[in-house]
């Protein structure tokens, strides 16, 4: 009423009182209004959309802490546009992100958000040690701003230098050796338009069983179902980042002053309703003993027995976990990659029911066995599955086939080898079944392209000619560094229960053999040519090692003697096969089998 009779133009409001306006019936009598200020809180693009559609408005989103007195960014909203961005610092403040060192990321990698210039506190009253702990000195420039207050906000530039606000830097969190940025899967899944609120949190509702859960506060009149919110998050986020369970609320907990209270989000419900469309229960004894133990695993009551396992949240260490619960209460030992053939209940007893020579076995998985091009043959890293080459499918063009070669032992019947020579001479006999000459492309992530170029070397020995050679940044020969430590890392799984497990010991076994394959191989230099997709950032674990070697061709330059093509893909180490990096490594991937197939395809 007071804007109507006052003919207010311009207001500054928090986030939750302006949905309140949004929500007034007499917000559309408020023809005077042209510009709204929201700061205070995080603006939701649903919120900005929703006042877009009420009035004619310029929006703008404040940001700035109260120790920066009190704005130091500002962002005009537009119509249109499917994120609310921090945007840039005001007059007078500077505005830095960095990463634990202090150091600048580069653009589009998430750091901590430093504010400097004219509007920043002294300092906390009687509180020095806080004081000296968020306040510090300026390593950039002196003048007047000497000093920096770190924000303990995450947040990244976008290309055009505006800022993105990310969450908080407590809000990053680790889950199965990935840094899972919480506030990045808040700000996509918010863009959602079926999502109006929502906050993301890792849960431990068992000892030992970290996952991530979603709650969700729906739009008007909407009902998102888990499979499509899961769906639409697959499109724009790595698997690592995908909740495990959405959690539909009335409303958010918040706390006396208007900020969501995590400590009052409820745990979450196993039980899932048998009436959710798509559901088919278990109809035999067989499907009914797998279901059980899918639900233990998963964490999700029913299981369809046609839910696919990874839909589900299923991760490679969740495979072995149950694999191992099989074995035990089935005593069946099936091998790891049977999950790709039979990712479902349904399809899994069916396996198992079928002759054992009918499973998934042995070393060839076929990831995407349909097209008439010549295979591309993918071999894995230290622990020897095929679980990361999946994302791969789909992105190499249409008719391209995709197999995995996986390391002698993950089966638990053959002994692991514990030299690249043999390795590539028993691969190559396996890729002869489905390609009996050449020419052949091959590539390998880490460890992998270790065996891929011996390969290389041995296919032509023989006469057989290798059409491509890729390395997914795998480190020369001799050459130490960061890839067989940080890749040890993030495969390594710390669930002590499962750890007398025959699987789990095949698993480490293959590892360490590969790990004295790796260490005992001695080459002679290659006479053609291969790709180095590089990662373009060095892992945490690693950053401060003086075993990390800077080299641009990783060794490479004196064992390829017939030219080193160098491609530098996003993503550390451990992440480049992720699945939001995998879309721009499989991009440069597919010019490079393009280009060796006959084609030219510029390769950004």
């Amino acid at each position: 009423e007071v804007i109507a009779q006052q003919r207010v133009t311009s207001i500054q409001v928090v986030p939750s009182l302006l949905r309140m306006l949004v929500e007034e019936p007499r917000l559309s009598a408020c023809t005077s209004l042209r510009r709204v200020f929201c700061g205070g809180e995080a603006l939701s693009l649903e919120l900005a959309q929703r006042l877009f559609a009420r009035l004619d408005v310029e929006l703008y989103n404040l940001y700035g802490p109260t120790e920066t007195c009190i704005d130091a960014t500002c962002w005009r909203c537009d119509r249109g546009q499917n994120t609310v961005l921090i945007g840039r610092p005001l007059a007078n403040t500077q505005t830095y992100i960095l990463d634990p060192h202090r150091q600048p990321v580069p653009i589009g990698v998430p750091g901590e958000l430093y504010i400097g210039g004219e509007g920043l506190a002294r300092g906390y009253l009687n509180r020095p040690d806080l004081t000296a702990e968020r306040f510090v000195p300026n390593p950039f420039g002196g003048g007047a701003c000497t000093r920096l207050y770190r924000t303990g906000d995450l947040a990244r530039y976008r290309p055009d230098g505006n800022i993105e606000f990310l969450g908080r830097v407590d809000h990053q969190v680790k889950l199965r050796g990935f840094r899972v940025e919480l506030g990045e899967i808040e700000a996509v899944l918010g863009q959602h338009p079926a999502v109006q609120e929502t906050v993301v949190v890792v849960r431990e509702d068992s000892p030992g069983d970290k996952r991530l859960a979603a709650y969700i506060v729906p739009g008007p009149h909407q009902t998102p179902e888990s499979g499509e919110l899961r769906s639409y998050l697959k499109r724009k986020l790595p698997e690592y980042m995908i909740p495990s369970a959405f959690v539909v609320l009335d409303a958010l907990p918040l706390t006396p002053s208007g900020k969501v209270d995590r400590r009052r989000l409820p745990a979450l419900d196993r039980a899932r309703s048998q009436r959710e469309s798509g559901y088919v229960a278990p109809r035999n004894v067989l499907e009914e003993r797998l279901a059980k133990i899918w639900e233990r695993v998963l964490g999700v009551e029913p299981i369809s027995v046609t839910d696919n396992f990874f839909d589900l949240g299923g991760h490679s260490l969740l495979a072995v976990r149950l694999f191992v619960r099989i074995e035990r209460r089935m005593a069946r030992s099936l091998p790891l990659a049977s999950i790709f053939q039979a990712p479902t209940v349904e399809q899994l007893a069916a396996m198992i029911c079928t002759a054992p020579s009918s499973a998934t076995s042995g070393c060839l998985v076929a990831l995407e066995s349909e097209g008439k091009k010549p295979p591309l043959f993918c071999l894995p890293g230290l622990h020897g599955h095929a679980f990361r080459f999946r994302h791969l499918v789909g992105l190499l063009g249409d008719d391209q086939p995709i197999y995995g070669l996986q390391y002698p032992g993950l089966d638990g019947q053959a002994v692991p080898l514990t030299r690249v020579e043999d390795m590539a001479a028993e691969f190559i006999q396996h890729m002869r079944r489905v390609q009996p000459g050449g020419p052949y492309y091959l590539c390998g992530y880490s460890f992998g392209g270790l065996v891929a170029y011996e390969i290389a070397q041995q296919l032509t020995a023989h006469g057989q000619p290798v059409a491509m050679l890729a390395f997914f940044d795998t480190r020369a020969p001799g050459v130490r560094g960061r890839s067989a430590r940080s890749e040890k890392n993030v495969e390594r799984t710390d669930n002590r229960r499962d750890a007398g497990s025959s699987l789990l010991n095949w698993l480490e076994r293959v590892s360490l053999a590969n790990k004295q394959a790796a260490d005992g191989y001695f080459p002679q230099p290659y006479s053609g040519k291969a790709i180095l997709l590089r990662a373009a950032e060095t892992p945490d674990e690693t950053s401060e090692s003086s075993e990390a070697v800077v080299d641009p061709v990783n060794g490479w330059g004196e064992w390829v003697r017939g030219g080193l093509e160098v491609h530098t893909v996003p993503g550390d180490h451990n992440k480049i096969l992720s699945k939001r990096n995998i879309w721009v490594l499989g991009e440069k991937l597919r010019a490079c089998l393009l280009e060796a197939q006959g084609h030219r395809l510029l390769v950004r």
